[in-house]
């Protein structure tokens, strides 16, 4: 679990790397991982999330919600499986 202040620094700096058109890449972990995609969405920035479970498996579940938003809200997102 990630403190407040782990996650706003992650939060601003996703932002920013994607105001500047960057890709968010990163697992789909609680904490850090969870804000830097929510942070990149919110900018309509581009996020592309490994997914241990493969492609049909939302994992962690507890993200089932963010991870259907990465392909609804970035039009240009990637999805990469291991």
């Amino acid at each position: 679990m990630a403190l407040r202040y782990g996650e706003q620094i992650a939060a601003e700096a996703s932002a920013g790397l994607v105001s500047r058109g960057l890709a968010i890449v990163s697992d789909t972990s609680y904490g850090i991982s969870g804000m830097a995609h929510r942070a990149a969405l919110a900018r309509d920035g581009i996020a592309a999330a490994s997914l241990a479970g493969g492609v049909a498996r939302c994992y962690l579940a507890g993200h089932e919600q963010l991870l259907t938003r990465i392909p609804a809200v970035a039009r240009r997102t990637l999805k990469v499986c291991f």
